[in-house]
């Protein structure tokens, strides 16, 4: 909701009563909003409301960035709450402090609209989210947005009209390292991991063919018999019980095992504790002397 769509009187007391909150200067979102969603996505929802609201109030401009992402529905890890727009003029001094204006060429074939709004085109973003941000989130975008499509030929002829510009060399590496068979954050992060400790890449979505059907396996390294799977609660609460599902993966695992492969279940504090999962990775199989890959350290 706009403020200057609505009658000064009538937005004042809906604040008061809590039945919207404010975004930003100008902008508020109804509070029944928050309610159709999980707590920990609210943050979420909160982010794209703001970042709607600029879009409307800011006719000119172009979301970007970690913004556009958003608006594409890709997963956007950042604490900030700047929304991200390109325009044709500088900003002056009284500009919003939650605006983060870039000055850049876009080419008309980079910008897009999207659900009604002004956006860079997918690829675009994943570049412009590879020089912007550190490797793990911009990778677990890069990965998304290939998952739902982007082109990753046009990413990198997109990057390579950048020149030589801050953030161009990691993005590099980001794009060099991307790969849209990851299916969340949690096994970008799981194959981010593998990779920075120098065992060869992996392979995402790896086919194990039984008599009966074929299982779909993470990732993983099938001409040394090793399979990941990432262990995330949504695994086990998106369909059904979660009992079910819990039997359902132990069949599942056991009819892989009889295919001879060694299947490693990786959960988030083995993230954390990174050492432990690759030391345990090098028990099982001969992954060779370690490959130093320093671009992913960024």
């Amino acid at each position: 909701m706009l403020a200057r769509e609505h009658p000064k009187a009538h937005l004042a007391a809906l604040e008061r009563t809590g039945a919207v909150m404010r975004l930003r200067r100008g902008a508020y979102l109804p509070a029944t909003t928050l309610d159709t969603v999980p707590e920990h996505a609210a943050p979420r929802l909160e982010q794209l409301g703001r970042t709607a609201a600029v879009a409307r109030q800011l006719e000119r401009a172009t979301l970007s960035h970690t913004s556009a992402a958003l608006w594409w529905g890709l997963p956007v890890v950042t604490s900030s709450q700047a929304v991200h727009v390109v325009q044709p003029h500088r900003a002056s001094s009284r500009s919003a402090k939650d605006i983060r204006r870039h000055s850049l060429e876009l080419a008309p074939e980079h910008v897009t609209e999207h659900h009604g709004v002004r956006v860079t085109t997918l690829e675009r973003t994943v570049v412009d989210c590879a020089t912007l941000l550190r490797v793990e989130p911009a990778l677990i975008l890069a990965d998304a947005a290939l998952h739902a499509g982007a082109d990753l030929a046009v990413c990198r002829e997109i990057l390579g009209s950048l020149g030589s510009r801050r953030g161009t060399a990691r993005a590099r590496a980001v794009l060099e390292h991307a790969d849209g068979g990851a299916e969340s954050p949690g096994e970008t992060r799981t194959r981010l991991l593998v990779l920075r400790a120098g065992l060869p890449a992996p392979v995402t979505q790896v086919p194990v063919t039984l008599p009966a059907t074929t299982y779909w396996a993470d990732l993983g390294w099938p001409e040394l018999r090793v399979l990941l799977e990432y262990d995330g609660v949504s695994k086990y609460t998106a369909n059904g019980a979660a009992a079910d599902a819990v039997l359902a993966e132990k069949y599942r695992e056991e009819a892989i095992a009889r295919a001879g492969f060694r299947v490693v279940r990786v959960t988030r504090s083995d993230l954390r504790a990174g050492g432990h999962l690759v030391a345990r990775l090098r028990r099982l199989a001969d992954f060779g002397p370690a490959v130093p890959r320093p671009e992913l350290n960024a």
